[in-house]
């Protein structure tokens, strides 16, 4: 990745950064948040802002639980805002995210025990989310940085809670044999490192996109063979760690989707197919065979043995929408809020669904603005590709579909490293050949 490295040549602040995270995680030296808040809010300052915003985005998502993000995040919201406030156009992306800010909002004047922190986290994220797809589709070279640095922060990230789980458990063959599942709540207990707090299932997701965002960067020759096949063996193995079923779904759709797109798209070479229909076999039955696999195959075959393969997802869905049901007419159009979503209906359990958690925290009207928000992505994407004379391939868009099947066993708004990741898929979509990292501001 010899951009990658230009980058962090050029930006020693985000070395610092990150050397400060090996050295809290790794070494298991103490640092106050603060420090991270001061040095973020420096990266914000002295940086280019597609690289400050980039930085920002991949550290929010990846590093939601164990960051205080909310002032760097609305930091640089204003970072982005201040230059233009006489140019500053409303897309529809942007005023749906107006929309969504004022629908939670309300939620001040209707619910008791609503705090201004975290709406205000919340909803610096989904601004966030917003100003930077603005800026891709001002600055496609900001694609190239923005992936790179998701693939950095991600790798670390999830690294981190595998190097926790060893420790904890001992040896990385204790955690296969007893399927133990990245993320598990009771390691937090034991060790008290927040970072294990991530959901398993949203580790997953965060491996599968890290992936896509590789497999984009090689199809458009951003990064070597090498860097590709280490970080895809890398998140395939993180993923298969979570024993997510979801993941080994999703992780076959994205492979069956790719495949097709390759004979199709990349075909016209007989000799390249073969090889990758080879290579896509071996892997396969080396994956099939392995105990990882084998440890979320059990999964399923307890779930079918129970008569549940969802794992009571659907007795979920079933249950917010009778509750919906008995709601108040304001309560069904605007749904209950983003905050203690529980309490409010009365669950012990979160919708574990996106258009569910929309539909309960932002009613029908929020469903209605992210059908908007989706179309409008898309047909920014269009525009951009237009614009910028890139011809569009399927690849680009395997990303934002399968980020959309994932979440819909999973959560969407409510979940900083889950709705941030809405501006990288959205930049697969615009991905090219000639994204550069130079002249990014």
């Amino acid at each position: 990745m010899s951009r990658m490295k230009e980058i962090l040549e050029h930006n020693i602040v985000i070395v610092f950064f990150i050397l400060l995270l090996v050295i809290r995680d790794f070494v298991g030296v103490s640092i106050p948040n603060i420090v991270f808040t001061a040095v973020w809010a420096l990266i914000i300052v002295v940086s280019p802002i597609s690289i400050s915003a980039s930085f920002s985005l991949c550290t929010s998502i990846c590093f939601a639980s164990t960051l205080s993000i909310t002032i760097p995040i609305w930091i640089m919201i204003v970072r982005i805002l201040f230059p233009r406030m006489r140019s500053f156009y409303i897309n529809p992306i942007i005023l749906v995210t107006i929309f969504v800010m004022l629908i939670e909002g309300l939620k001040f004047f209707t619910y008791d025990g609503q705090t201004l922190d975290r709406y205000l986290n919340t909803m610096g994220v989904a601004v966030l989310v917003a100003l930077v797809i603005m800026r891709l589709q001002e600055d496609i070279h900001m694609v190239d940085v923005l992936l790179k640095l998701y693939v950095l922060f991600s790798g670390i990230l999830t690294l981190d809670i595998f190097w926790a789980t060893i420790k904890h458990q001992g040896s990385f063959g204790s955690i296969v044999s007893g399927a133990i599942r990245l993320g598990r709540a009771n390691i937090v207990v034991e060790e008290g490192n927040s970072l294990l707090s991530m959901n398993a299932n949203g580790i997953a997701l965060l491996a599968l996109l890290m992936m896509m965002c590789v497999f984009i960067l090689k199809n458009y020759e951003k990064i070597s063979i090498f860097s590709f096949v280490a970080c895809t063996v890398y998140s395939i193995i993180i993923g298969l760690l979570t024993v997510s079923k979801t993941y080994l779904l999703v992780l076959c759709v994205f492979f069956a989707l790719y495949y097709l797109w390759y004979c199709f798209d990349q075909g016209k070479s007989l000799s390249k197919t073969v090889i990758v229909t080879i290579v896509g076999l071996v892997a396969a039955w080396i994956l099939v065979n392995s105990p990882m696999v084998g440890n979320i195959m059990n999964r399923f075959n307890n779930d079918i043995a129970k008569g549940d393969i969802t794992t009571g997802r659907v007795d979920v869905f079933v249950e917010y929408i009778d509750a919906m049901r008995h709601k108040s007419t304001g309560a069904n159009l605007f749904g209950v809020g983003l905050q203690d979503i529980t309490l409010k209906m009365g669950f012990s359990h979160v919708p574990h669904n996106a258009i569910l958690e929309i539909y309960a925290t932002l009613g029908v009207i929020g469903l209605i603005l992210y059908v908007i928000y989706f179309c409008s992505i898309f047909r920014a994407a269009k525009r951009v590709r237009l614009c910028n004379g890139i011809d569009f391939s399927f690849i680009q868009v395997i990303p934002i579909f399968v980020y959309f099947i994932f979440i819909q066993s999973l959560q969407f708004l409510r979940i900083n490293y889950i709705y941030g990741s809405i501006a990288i898929v959205f930049a697969c979509m615009i991905a090219n050949k000639d994204n550069r990292v130079d002249g990014y501001d």
